[in-house]
């Protein structure tokens, strides 16, 4: 076997002629090969990156991405094992490197060129069975199912070239007029170039097209039905209660979030298939119309395209999709992520804590220190000072009611300060109701009501608060005499 191996390197070696490469003037062939260079450099570093983030980040770990790995991998494997020969080709103007490997390269970039293929349309598939038959999703992609797709992807891309590989229609050979290994006639002058490329190509471009026809179809559908909704709710009367009809607003931007995001997803796979067909259709257009090379500079400016389209795949998620940004942000530089991604929560914990505090649980006042920040990590953030006055200086509140220690306030101050109520050793709030409510005395805490055409009882007071933002949704009916003065 070893004996025929090298026999048939020799004969190779032997019958390479002068490609019509050595037709093009030096600089012309040293751009192309930089240009393939550049590409593989990016398309390692670009598909081993994203393949990576997928793969640590859960945010982007969905179907669709599995099926990006499987892509990003194919792609990766081609910038590895065929970019290098073809940068030797533009390099050297003809094919130096022995008959096997004139075999096995020609098998893998093919094979390479129809998972590609076949994973956009896997994921395409994946998209129009989201959007336009959703009840079918959770029993088509089960875990082994996908799998399954994925192997099959690849084991149908190299399967249906065993037949070319063996030597039973067309061959694998050296091609003078390109000057590198390809589909070459066999001995009976069959070849398997037209009907191979007509399969890889032709058939998983009509099923994207159907695919994404449909979708569209869908989502246009999808959005005059929202419409009408919306103006059917406008023009009809207010019968629903506004709880009711919250909680609908509420499921209806849910469902419009949803919706939004797997649209977004949606056309950055329409951006993926555009720029495969910008890059692949070039080459399926030579190999099918000139089969016998006549005009070999189209041939190269096809494989040229072929070879971008293993790298322009991850521009693309970078682009379009702001999830996969932070997920090769996060590959990229950990530490700072993880760093960054504490201070959101942190910060975000601090806005809750705020709003909570703006609605009603607010600190304890303790005269004449400082208000400090909850025992709860997640309420950490900073506080006003309070402004304790002197005890011996007895200003008088406004009116001259009663006297006033203590201000503290949070923020600017809504509607007028609270003149009216005196209270002894506790503090008033004023809420928004109805009707007056009955105060309880003593020790606890004194609850007015902010009077829609009746005073508020009139109390002692040894502070006066100012509150900031009007609550209207921080409603008290009754508080027990444990509860201590917090505000």
């Amino acid at each position: 076997m070893a004996d025929d191996i090298m026999n048939f390197t020799d004969e190779v070696s032997a019958t390479v002629e002068p490609s019509e490469l050595s037709k093009f003037s030096p600089g012309l062939l040293t751009f192309a090969a930089v240009v393939t260079g550049t590409i593989m450099v990016v398309g390692l570093f670009g598909n081993l990156l994203t393949v990576v983030a997928l793969l640590k980040c859960p945010k982007v770990r969905n179907v669709a991405a599995a099926f990006i790995i499987s892509l990003c991998i194919a792609d990766f494997l081609f910038c590895a094992i065929v970019l290098p020969f073809a940068i030797s080709g533009f390099w050297t103007r003809t094919w130096s490197h022995g008959g096997a490997l004139c075999q096995l390269v020609p098998f893998l970039r093919y094979g390479n060129v129809g998972v590609s293929l076949l994973s956009i349309a896997l994921i395409t598939l994946n998209r129009y069975i989201m959007i336009a038959h959703h009840s079918w999703y959770s029993r088509v992609y089960r875990k082994h199912n996908i799998a399954i797709m994925i192997v099959f992807s690849w084991m149908f891309s190299y399967g249906m070239q065993i037949p070319t590989l063996v030597g039973v229609w067309g061959k694998f050979d050296y091609d003078p007029e390109l000057g590198t290994c390809s589909i070459m006639p066999d001995d009976n002058g069959r070849s398997a170039k037209t009907a191979l490329f007509v399969i890889a190509f032709i058939v998983p471009a009509l099923l994207i097209f159907i695919c994404y026809a449909r979708i569209f179809w869908v989502v246009h559908s999808s959005e005059q039905r929202m419409r009408e909704h919306q103006r059917s709710q406008h023009a009809s009367p207010g019968t629903l209660n506004n709880s009711t009809d919250k909680r609908s607003t509420i499921k209806d931007n849910r469902e419009t979030k949803a919706r939004r995001n797997e649209w977004r997803i949606t056309k950055m796979v329409l951006a993926i298939f555009l720029s495969f067909l910008v890059c692949y259709l070039p080459i399926t257009i030579a190999k099918v119309a000139d089969n016998h090379v006549h005009y070999p500079v189209f041939h190269i400016t096809g494989y040229l395209l072929l070879y971008a389209s293993a790298c322009v795949n991850p521009i693309i998620y970078v682009i379009m999709n702001a999830q996969y940004r932070a997920a090769y942000a996060a590959a990229l530089c950990c530490p700072l992520a993880r760093l960054s991604g504490l201070t959101s929560e942190m910060e975000r914990a601090s806005r809750v804590q705020l709003q909570q505090h703006t609605n009603g649980a607010q600190p304890s006042v303790t005269g004449g220190v400082e208000s400090r920040p909850s025992a709860n990590p997640g309420a950490c953030r900073p506080w006003r000072k309070v402004d304790t006055r002197s005890p011996d200086s007895r200003s008088t509140g406004p009116q001259g009611i009663g006297p006033v220690t203590e201000s503290v306030g949070f923020g600017p101050k809504f509607g007028k300060r609270l003149s009216d109520q005196k209270l002894g050793s506790q503090q008033s709030i004023a809420t928004k109701s109805e009707h007056n409510r009955p105060h309880r005395m003593g020790s606890q805490q004194s609850i007015g009501s902010k009077s829609t055409g009746h005073p508020i009882r009139s109390l002692t007071t040894g502070s006066q608060l100012s509150l900031g933002p009007k609550v209207t949704r921080f409603q008290i009916e009754d508080v027990r005499s444990d509860i201590q003065t917090n505000v």
